[in-house]
């Protein structure tokens, strides 16, 4: 009772986060440099405690994929971050969802949805 006082008081509610079956990442195929065109796949996750990331593949549950004109280099995909730099999740208004269309929409390139989200 004690801290729900408290909380009250200074206008603080606890952060719920989303449900994880709601949760959404973003996988980018990452060209190390220009002199070595291979990719590798690097997976963002936007979760309450920060950006998460890791190497890693799509996953069964991809949503969709979209393949731009040039490989996106490493340094692309940072400068992509800094415009995130200032946001911090929000369960009502900055969600993993918000944080994986932001990035997808900034990438030009051909769009393909699953068929389970067609």
């Amino acid at each position: 009772q004690e801290n729900e006082r408290n909380e009250r008081s200074h206008g603080f509610s606890p952060m719920v986060a989303e449900a994880a079956e709601t949760r959404l990442a973003i996988v980018y195929n990452i060209s190390e440099s220009a002199s070595q065109p291979s990719l590798k796949p690097l997976r963002l996750d936007w979760q309450p405690d920060g950006l998460a990331f890791m190497q890693g593949g799509l996953s069964k549950s991809c949503v969709s994929v979209k393949v731009p004109a040039e490989p996106l280099s490493l340094e692309v995909l940072i400068q992509h971050l800094h415009t995130l730099e200032k946001r911090e999740y929000d369960p009502q208004s900055f969600t993993s969802k918000d944080f994986c269309e932001y990035l997808f929409n900034l990438i030009e390139g051909k769009e393909e949805r699953s068929k389970a989200q067609s």
